[in-house]
């Protein structure tokens, strides 16, 4: 098949042009009549041919093939189905349930992506692979869409426990792949008996006058009775909280409040006692490192005016040791009791208290402005002196909009929403303190706000906005009033968790510092290669250099040399077979030949990451069928199974494939023949002597 990028009908005009053109050019030329036949065909083919390479023409070899779309089936083979006897199970009662591999058949193993055709033995697979440790059924999903078409597949049927904790939403590449997709859930739901430390939630990174709160999660289920969990540091024990177990509820926590200490990186171990009868031990034990580094950031507050709340707030931030405070309080435009606003580059956050005022300058809002557009976090507190229409010059800052500008407040107690962060539960018991005055709404928080503190009504108070732009709202006043009433509640403590956790997590510690190495986990299974990753700030960088690494641990030490990936971010692998405890010590020689330094640690061992909950789950793979009309196969007879996948079968389609084999613009032979040509007729020519 000839095609061409534009119409082959061309070809009509090209031939009596070109035809036109060699006879205009002869037709005056005397010589004999054979001669000029040759002389004119040489001219005319050659003017032809090359008119004809202006459409880019191809020749083109068209296969056209049967095919019938396949069945897929695909086996997770991750470190979860390895517990309880699901591999085997897969093996001895699912996989003789199923059709036998064949052409329209085909049988995938995957874990965090879509591995290798099945080939009968899937127990080899389950070895303790570091490879296999995580589940990424949307990364698989995504493998398989690269593989084929959607026409080329009848269903996708996925064969696992339903415990997925890598990757991004399935749901996504499952309609990408435009197939009905089925599943088999594999694992005993219930008979189910297990507990386990399901995630850990701390900061990497803080400051050494900081007290870290570290949130222990625990999941249990079928087994009753107090878990006690111990916090190690450095394997000594710092303290051992009590969970209480509760019929039909399977999620706890507890939170341990780290002292401040000096600087260094620190090993945690969080362990919760072996259970006789569990489905396994593997879970009970987590090991975290966290990086306690000696800067303490520096607060600028800005007050409105003097008022009581105002006057509270002063002496209880103060108290603080974990930060340097500087207070400006306007006393007139662009004048402050303490001092004025010449030099803000100092300052890592900014804290507006009742501020902008109604004194306050347009001149004072633009510096202000022009400092936090850098990206400097910003709290704010409401106050009596706050003046709503200036502080509309933040809005694009601030976590919340404001619908008007007058405003209207009533007295109500708040209360926190526990089922936020653990972090913040110092919080805990704040709806007996003294009732504040709760803006009505038309302070309204923007929808990436996480809300912490909310009014008796529903109405939020409290928020922080830790997205891009940085930046938290406490909308309520009458602070003051927690000190005059004294009552059985430690507003210290909830007043100085609210500054310091806010001013932790607007910050993030790691950009304060001018070289930051970190590892991708904490954990390495033996033989998995560990990842490290570093970045530069900005100001420092120097574009030849790169970051060294020097380790050592338990019995070997290594060097390595991180691979920059773009300006100031470096990252790198390095394979450890020894199990062990290590620690790395980073060194990049920075612009004016400063050297930076950073460390870390990092442990291999078992990484338990898969085992955190073993409880089987069939909620993805419910959402999965819905989407295309799939069904849950669990527990189908192979005969039934045999039945609905026959009913499901696309009809064979045939298939079209084009394939390029000569196109006349870049064919050298070609190319070859047309200089021949016009070398032929300029030979001829000049042997007769012709102009």
């Amino acid at each position: 098949m000839l095609k061409s990028d534009y119409s082959l009908y061309l070809l009509l005009f090209i031939i009596p042009f070109s035809a036109g053109i060699t006879y205009l050019y002869y037709r005056k030329v005397i010589i004999a009549k054979p001669l000029k036949y040759l002389l004119s065909g040489l001219r005319f083919l050659f003017i032809t041919l090359m008119l004809f390479l202006f459409l880019n023409p191809v020749i083109t070899y068209i296969n056209e093939s049967e095919y019938r779309p396949v069945n897929i089936f695909l086996i997770d083979v991750s470190a979860s189905m390895e517990i309880s006897g699901k591999d085997s199970f897969i093996n001895n009662q699912i996989l003789p349930s199923l059709p036998s591999p064949s052409d329209e058949n085909k049988f995938f193993l995957f874990s965090e992506d879509l591995q290798e055709e099945y080939k009968g033995d899937i127990q080899k697979n389950f070895n303790g692979k570091a490879e296999n440790k995580k589940s990424d059924l949307s990364k698989t999903l995504s493998s398989l869409g690269k593989l084929f078409s959607p026409d080329e597949i009848s269903t996708v049927t996925v064969i696992s426990d339903g415990i997925f904790n890598s990757g991004e939403n399935a749901l996504i590449n499952a309609e990408l792949l435009g197939s009905k997709i089925n599943y088999i859930l594999v694992g005993d739901t219930a008979n189910f008996k297990d507990r386990a430390i399901s995630g850990i939630n701390f900061n990497k990174i803080s400051y050494t006058k900081s007290f870290p709160v570290v949130t222990v999660n625990i999941f249990s289920k079928g087994i009753p009775g107090k878990i006690d969990v111990k916090l190690f540091e450095e394997n000594k024990l710092v303290e051992t909280k009590e969970a209480v177990t509760v019929q039909n509820i399977n999620d706890y926590s507890v939170s341990f409040f780290l002292p401040n200490s000096n600087e260094g990186v620190y090993k945690y171990t969080v362990e919760i006692p072996n259970v006789t009868g569990e489905l396994t031990p593997k879970n009970n034990k987590e090991v975290f490192y966290i990086k306690r580094i000696d800067i303490t950031p520096d607060v600028l507050v800005l007050g409105g005016g003097p008022d009581a709340d105002y006057a509270f707030f002063t002496e209880e931030i103060k108290k603080l040791k974990n930060i340097n405070v500087k207070f400006l309080t306007q006393k007139s435009a662009e004048s402050y009791y303490e001092g004025d606003l010449s030099d803000l580059s100092k300052f890592n956050c900014l804290i507006f208290f009742g501020y902008p005022g109604k004194l306050t300058s347009e001149n004072d809002i633009s510096l202000i402005k022009s400092k936090l557009e850098k990206n400097i976090p910003i709290i704010f507190f409401n106050s009596v002196t706050t003046d709503i229409e200036k502080l509309k010059n933040f809005v694009d800052i601030l976590p919340f909009k404001i619908e008007t500008g007058s405003l209207s407040y009533s007295q109500s107690a708040i209360r926190f929403l526990s089922n936020k962060e653990e972090r913040f539960s110092f919080l805990n018991g704040i709806e007996n303190f003294p009732p504040l005055l709760v803006e009505s709404g038309s302070l309204s928080f923007k929808p990436d706000t996480e809300i912490l503190l909310v009014s008796s009504g529903g109405v939020p108070v409290y928020g922080i906005r830790n997205s891009n732009i940085k930046s938290s709202g406490f909308t309520a006043y009458g602070l003051h009033k927690w000190k005059l009433n004294k009552g059985n509640y430690d507003y210290e403590k909830a007043f100085s968790g609210i500054i310091t956790e806010t001013i932790n997590l607007l910050l993030e510690p790691k950009r304060s510092r001018p070289l930051n190495i970190e590892t991708s986990k904490f954990v390495y299974n033996k033989s998995e290669r560990v990842k490290f990753f570093a970045d530069v700030r900005e100001d420092y960088i120097n574009a030849d250099k790169k970051v060294k690494i020097n380790g050592i641990g338990t019995g070997e030490s290594f060097t390595l040399e991180l691979n920059g990936n773009a300006p100031g971010e470096f990252s790198g692998l390095f394979e450890i077979t020894k199990e062990g405890d290590y620690s790395y010590e980073a060194d990049y020689e920075a612009i004016g030949n400063e050297i930076l330094r950073d460390k870390g640690r990092f442990t291999i061992g078992e990484d338990n990451f898969e085992y955190r909950n073993l409880l089987p789950d069939n909620k993805l793979l419910n959402y999965l069928t819905l989407l295309k009309g799939g069904k849950n196969l669990t527990g189908l007879s192979s005969t039934e199974i045999s039945e609905y996948l026959k009913t499901e079968n696309k009809p064979v389609f045939k298939k079209v494939r084009y394939d390029d084999i000569f196109a006349f613009g870049s064919n050298l032979y070609f190319l070859l023949f047309l200089i021949l040509l016009i070398s032929l007729e300029w030979f001829i020519r000049k042997k007769y002597n012709l102009p």
